[in-house]
């Protein structure tokens, strides 16, 4: 599902992720129950290290995308942002210069751009928010250990571009990675195989 929507923007990707529609892009139909569990089916996309997500949780009025426990009895997180697969991490800026040849710039994406300081916040109001608060969310009060964003795709056949993703990834800081489409869906290709050839 997600190789073939690479072109969609995020509503249309966590609609899928949410249960509201099917494997075609169809409105789902059947109970409840079977939309949350498919629903919770369809976030193991993530990781299968990760337990118990919670969806567009408040926390201070404002909507986090998907807020994930790291480990059964510890209350640590990791909170992810969803941007939508056919949004750019960079935004590349080609200039002409006096030698005939051209410079090439990279600066980061307005995503990037916004998504970066929102998920900051959405973190620092989780670990300010009361047992209350929490409690709304339908999880103990903990400490996001990780903030990832999840946004765009690679461009396998640009090493400049692979260069500079390479790069950012390297140099945040250990509590936020940047994660693409095309890395996402090769983890669940890897995790497919392991559990095929281990089960």
């Amino acid at each position: 599902f997600l190789e073939a929507n690479l072109v969609k923007n995020e509503t249309f990707i966590q609609s899928w992720i949410d249960g509201k529609i099917d494997n075609n892009g169809t409105a789902t139909t059947g109970s409840d129950d079977e939309i949350r569990k498919l629903k919770k089916s369809r976030c193991l996309i993530f990781g299968l290290e990760f337990i118990d997500h919670k969806r567009e949780g408040n926390t201070s009025s404002k909507r986090f995308d998907v807020l994930t426990r790291l480990s059964e009895g510890k209350n640590e997180y990791v909170l992810i942002e969803l941007k939508s697969p056919n949004s750019d991490v960079f935004k590349i800026v080609e200039k002409n210069n006096e030698n005939g040849g051209k410079s090439t710039e990279y600066h980061l994406s307005d995503d990037i751009g916004r998504a970066i300081p929102q998920i900051f916040d959405y973190r620092n109001l989780l670990e300010d928010g009361t047992e209350a608060e929490w409690q709304k969310i339908g999880l103990p009060k903990g400490k996001v250990a990780k903030c990832l964003i999840l946004i765009g795709v690679r461009k396998n056949d640009d090493p400049v571009w692979e260069g500079h993703f390479l790069n950012l990834r390297k140099n945040l800081s250990s509590s936020i990675e940047i994660l693409t489409y095309t890395d996402l869906i090769r983890k669940l290709d890897t995790t497919v195989k392991n559990l095929k050839n281990n089960l």
